[in-house]
């Protein structure tokens, strides 16, 4: 599944992005655009309506690697939003693999696009302002393998906590942390708020959104309105701030209990 850029040529001597064009709607539905700007999350409804078609793609002239076809059939979905902004507004064209008969598997075709947004957000991650995987020195594929797998581990758990982060219907935060944990968690959430609303945390404290505004302090997020939520960045240093605290948590809790 991947997003067409280009007017590609077709076999029939036509253009993709007008041969969709001309495709009848099969259908419309609502979905929410968020769109980070400098100052906060700027969010909006969008109608979008939903054209679909296959089309046998040709081959770009500038590629003349041998033994390439001279065609692939792909399926193809056209995305645009309807009353939109003049500029900005959605138009996506996806190409997939993916054979598309029907509304509603154009629809779900579209639903896993969007996910690329965490895709991206898992590699930046994994790279040079995260965990650095990149930097290592070890040689041999089992240790590689063995690295990442802890790494992918590790980044699973700053992906919820991203996900989580304002979301009501979070999942809840014994799936993520155990009762230990919570329970520093608690005595964390205590030394992060302030005096004020604003820098109180108001999510359920049985849900990971209750979570993640401790860890996004932590990391050296600030609630108010002209700051973005944290970042899968901020998040990872916020639990590495978090897990200090927590093996400094148990060894006292440990000598009290003694």
């Amino acid at each position: 599944i991947v997003r067409s850029r280009d007017n590609r040529r077709l076999m029939d001597g036509g253009k993709l992005f007008e041969r969709l064009a001309a495709e009848p709607v099969q259908g419309s539905y609502t979905i929410d655009v968020v769109k980070d700007i400098h100052k906060g999350v700027q969010k909006r409804k969008a109608r979008v309506e939903v054209r679909f078609c296959q089309a046998g793609i040709l081959k770009p002239k500038n590629v003349k690697t041998a033994g390439l076809a001279n065609h692939v059939s792909l399926h193809v979905v056209e995305v645009r939003e309807i009353d939109g902004p003049t500029s900005g507004g959605i138009l996506w064209r996806i190409l997939t693999t993916h054979v598309i008969r029907t509304y509603e598997q154009a629809v779900d075709i579209v639903n896993k696009y969007r996910q690329r947004w965490h895709i991206e957000q898992i590699f930046r991650l994994l790279k040079t302002k995260g965990f650095q995987i990149e930097s290592s020195e070890l040689e041999t594929g089992w240790a590689i393998r063995k690295l990442t797998v802890m790494i992918a581990n590790a980044a699973l758990r700053v992906m919820q906590l991203r996900m989580a982060h304002a979301n009501e219907e979070s999942q809840p935060i014994e799936e993520v942390f155990d009762e230990e944990e919570i329970k520093c968690l608690q005595a964390a959430n205590n030394s992060v708020q302030g005096a004020t609303k604003i820098l109180t945390n108001n999510n359920p404290p049985g849900k990971l959104s209750w979570a993640a505004w401790i860890i996004g302090r932590l990391g050296g997020w600030k609630p108010y309105d002209r700051y973005r939520p944290p970042g899968p960045i901020i998040l990872k240093r916020g639990l590495e701030k978090f897990d200090m605290m927590y093996l400094g948590w148990k060894m006292a809790h440990r000598k009290d209990v003694s």
